[in-house]
């Protein structure tokens, strides 16, 4: 009965719990065979085990095996269940070791295998092991090397970090880590024999140690830290066995081709619990395509919002230009007309001063008719040089005036030449874009010079206009001390 031998393992009753705990099987029935389970592995009917058993010491309260005379059995015992009591050291299974093939000791209390776990897990022949759900954070490289012939390990629901102590095991086939501490998978990739595993519920960052692994015929790493899509879809792509794999509760299943670049290995037949069917591939080609021409347009749409903006930019920048050209001009002009009155109200002070004193006017050589006559002269000559820097000017403004009514006639016809051929063949938009992108460019260099010719003649024009100014100050200055002259004569 359960519990028969007592915390300590059952006083002098071990024979007897053996021999109630033990079930006669035979080796030659499929249904034994393949068993649910692990027990897959325990038995093959081509070996010479006369007398197989299972023995089935499963939550009875046992911390050793001190008082289980094993050695006492009636037959030969290729499968022994300890899972469910608080072992916390490995039994000694020494009197099994000749037929034992399957080993559960899970759900117990080791929290390591010990100095001598090679001794005691001394069992060439043993197939199956479980260890899950103890406490253990370390696996010594050599605790399992006298297991040469195991074929599936459970590992599962410890406080493993790493994995140093499987790769020994080169007939390994089946592998059970999940829900252990594990930041890397380093040590496995020697197991070239390994079809099953799963690492889930772990903190891997990277999967790299499984790209040489071949015989790989299902996978989850569920539920860990996988970020690089590129270097795990790498990783899949050499496994070219593999069947079934489970990602899900990784960030790399965020992104937005996740499916479809995993399914680019097209051995996989179940992806995160879902059959993958050929049409299956198709719908969810055809939805990344969907997304693919969503994106484009997205794009499309920026790049021509980018470019409003940035002529919109231009333009307030132009108008700003302007304005500010505007001011410069009125500025000017405002200086010049206060000048021009200033020169002119002194003139005609001086002519009615000359008018209201008949000694003055007798005086003057202004008011003479030689003097009258140079002063006509004088003013015909400013006259004809007004009006042929205006005519100059006008001459400026027409050309330039030309060349933006030539540049508009270009542009006009470069668009109809646009629509045209993008009408006749949508591919030459790319190479449109790239020309419009140089024009562009070009207009905005040709811009800048004309910018800063017209920066140059604005200031020729200052230059000049202030020129003139001065020759004029310089003339009527001559001509006072002229006056003054004969005056004083």
């Amino acid at each position: 009965a359960p519990g028969g031998g007592g915390a300590g393992g059952g006083g002098g009753g071990g024979g007897g719990l053996v021999a109630s705990r033990t079930i006669r099987v035979d080796p030659t029935d499929p249904a034994v065979q393949l068993r649910a389970g692990t027990e897959r592995w325990y038995l093959d009917p081509n070996e010479d085990v006369p007398r197989p058993a299972v023995l089935d010491l499963h939550m009875c309260r046992l911390r050793s095996l001190a008082h289980v005379k094993l050695n006492q059995a009636e037959a030969d015992i290729v499968r022994i269940d300890l899972s469910l009591n608080y072992f916390v050291d490995l039994p000694d299974l020494s009197p099994c070791a000749g037929a034992l093939r399957s080993l559960d000791l899970g759900l117990n209390q080791l929290a390591s295998l010990g100095d001598n776990s090679s001794e005691r897990l001394r069992l060439p022949h043993l197939r199956f092991l479980s260890l899950a759900r103890n406490r253990l954070d370390d696996l010594p490289a050599t605790a399992l090397s006298t297991c040469t012939h195991l074929v599936e390990l459970d590992l599962s629901g410890n406080r493993l970090y790493k994995l140093d102590g499987v790769s020994c095991l080169s007939n390994l086939v089946v592998l059970n880590v999940k829900g252990n501490e594990l930041e890397s998978l380093a040590g496995l990739e020697v197991l070239t024999r390994l079809r099953e595993l799963d690492a889930s519920q772990n903190r891997l960052e990277e999967a790299l140690p499984l790209a040489t692994m071949t015989s790989l015929q299902a996978i989850d790493l569920a539920h860990n830290r996988l970020d690089d899509l590129d270097e795990t879809q790498g990783v899949i792509l050499c496994l070219t066995k593999l069947e079934t794999l489970r990602l899900v509760d990784n960030p790399i299943t965020a992104e937005r081709n996740y499916r479809m670049r995993i399914l680019e290995n097209e051995s996989i037949t179940k992806l995160d619990n879902v059959r993958v069917a050929s049409s299956i591939r198709e719908q969810w080609k055809q939805a990344d395509m969907v997304r693919d021409l969503d994106e484009v347009v997205e794009a499309t749409t920026l790049h021509y919002m980018q470019w409003i903006e940035s002529e919109r930019e231009r333009k307030n920048k132009a108008i700003a230009g302007l304005r500010r050209r505007e001011v410069d001009i009125e500025e000017s002009f405002a200086a010049y007309r206060a000048a021009m009155e200033a020169e002119l109200e002194e003139c005609i002070n001086y002519v009615q001063e000359l008018a209201h004193n008949p000694a003055a006017r007798e005086a003057s050589y202004l008011a003479s008719d030689h003097g009258q006559t140079l002063w006509r002269g004088r003013l015909a000559e400013a006259e004809q040089v007004r009006k042929t820097v205006y005519a100059r000017e006008q001459e400026d403004v027409e050309r330039k005036h030309d060349e933006m009514a030539a540049l508009e006639s270009d542009s006009v016809e470069y668009l109809a030449k646009l629509k045209q051929l993008s009408k006749q063949r949508s591919s030459v938009w790319r190479d449109l874009k790239s020309r419009e992108t140089r024009l562009r460019g070009e207009e905005e260099e040709r811009q800048a010079l004309v910018a800063i010719s017209e920066a140059a003649d604005r200031a020729a024009t200052r230059e000049r206009l202030s020129k003139r100014a001065e020759d004029r100050n310089e003339l009527l200055l001559a001509s006072a001390n002229q006056l003054d002259v004969r005056l004083r004569g």
